[in-house]
């Protein structure tokens, strides 16, 4: 099954990382799947307050799944690149749409910013496999182009 998505920076994420919310080398970044029902806004959304729709199911535990060797590049020809390892779910059962990625450091959900939102363009059901969101060697989770 091949798998296609888009990764959506939410805009508040500068908010966020001018505000020094978010410590790439030392804060925990987690990945949790939400259902359909999500209706993302890049615009508005900060926090994982702002998240509703978060899945449910056997294997799945609340909050998501820690995202593991997350690194910031040093911006080469205009670029900045966040990276990590794949990420994975282990043998889930449940149906998501969304992957949202998120800092889960500070205490409270008011005070957890977002980074990102992967829309996978459909509902992509589980039951018991593995779920892995292959990070792109030369992309990463996400880039960030530092050109004015």
């Amino acid at each position: 099954m091949t798998i296609v998505r888009e990764t959506f920076i939410y805009t508040k994420l500068y908010n966020s990382l001018f505000n020094k919310l978010i410590d790439i080398d030392t804060d925990q970044i987690k990945a949790m799947l939400l259902d359909e029902n999500y209706s993302p806004n890049l615009e508005t959304h900060q926090f994982k307050s702002d998240l509703s729709h978060e899945v449910t199911g056997t294997g799945y535990s609340a909050g998501g799944v820690v995202v593991a060797n997350i690194t910031l590049s040093n911006p080469s020809a205009g670029v900045l690149k966040i990276d990590c390892d794949d990420i994975q779910f282990d043998a889930i059962f449940t149906t998501f749409h969304y992957m949202v990625i998120y800092n889960n450091t500070p205490s409270g959900d008011a005070n957890k910013p977002l980074l990102c939102v992967v829309n996978y363009g459909e509902n992509l059901e589980f039951s018991g496999e593995n779920f892995k969101s292959t990070i792109d060697a030369d992309n990463g989770l996400f880039k960030i182009n530092t050109k004015t």
